[in-house]
């Protein structure tokens, strides 16, 4: 211990010996009262040292604040705030699989109807649809619907349209609002139906926070509305 007391005390010596101009430079300008902004103290210029003393006291400060709080306070804080960042991430993990349920469930959708444009009203734009009465479409790979599967819902949902509302207005090959609600509400019933519980739970879920979003709109309402919604959530592409 001597011998390192000795080199440190040899260490300094070197160092205030090879930078003692600078040292008595910078404490003559101080005792002037004048701006040692443009001094250099050790290569480095006075506005650094500033700045470094200030973040030092800082630190200083920050340490008597959490001798204050006390270790056993400081942990149960460091605990809670883990959890609650663990418990963001699964969710926001959750969420994300779930919007690609979503994106599923609209792609299903696509096999039986498709947006073809829109109109302008003073209420808001009014969308354009077109049935899709035969053909396959892309299909996201996952292991619950198949290419077959789909064109066996499209052929009976097309068979039931038209029986399907009490609307009485003349229908040509566009589908009324009511119509193309009730493909979205069979394609929505399908996906459910197929879907395991842990999946289908995952769903409702961004259902509902898509529902807070958009007051009250579903993923699939709103896109078989016939309206656009306020603000469309990720989930659903309005």
């Amino acid at each position: 211990m001597k011998w390192f007391g000795l080199l440190g005390l040899a260490a300094v010596t070197a160092l205030v010996a090879v930078t003692h101009r600078d040292i008595g430079t910078v404490l003559a300008i101080w005792f002037s009262g004048k701006q040692t902004s443009g001094a250099t103290l050790w290569g480095l210029s006075m506005v650094w040292w500033g700045r470094a003393g200030k973040l030092m006291q800082f630190m200083a400060g920050c340490v008597v604040i959490l001798d204050l709080v006390g270790p056993d306070r400081l942990r149960a804080i460091g605990a809670r705030a883990t959890a609650k960042v663990s418990d963001f991430r699964a969710w926001r993990s959750r969420m994300h699989e779930a919007g690609q349920l979503l994106e599923l469930q609209r792609a299903i959708s696509e096999w039986l109807i498709t947006r073809i444009g829109s109109i302008s009203k003073v209420n808001g734009d009014t969308r354009r649809w077109q049935l899709v009465r035969h053909g396959s479409r892309y299909l996201p790979d996952q292991p619950w619907f198949t290419g077959p599967m789909i064109e066996d819902l499209r052929n009976t949902v097309l068979s039931d349209l038209p029986r399907a509302h009490a609307c009485t207005d003349a229908h040509a090959e566009e589908p009324c609002a009511k119509q193309v609600g009730y493909v979205f509400d069979r394609v929505k019933e399908f996906v459910r139906d197929g879907l395991p519980p842990r999946e289908r739970k995952l769903v409702d879920q961004r259902e509902a926070v898509f529902r807070v979003e958009n007051h009250g709109c579903t993923a699939i309402s709103c896109a078989g509305s016939g309206s656009s919604c306020s603000s469309p959530a990720s989930g659903w592409t309005c």
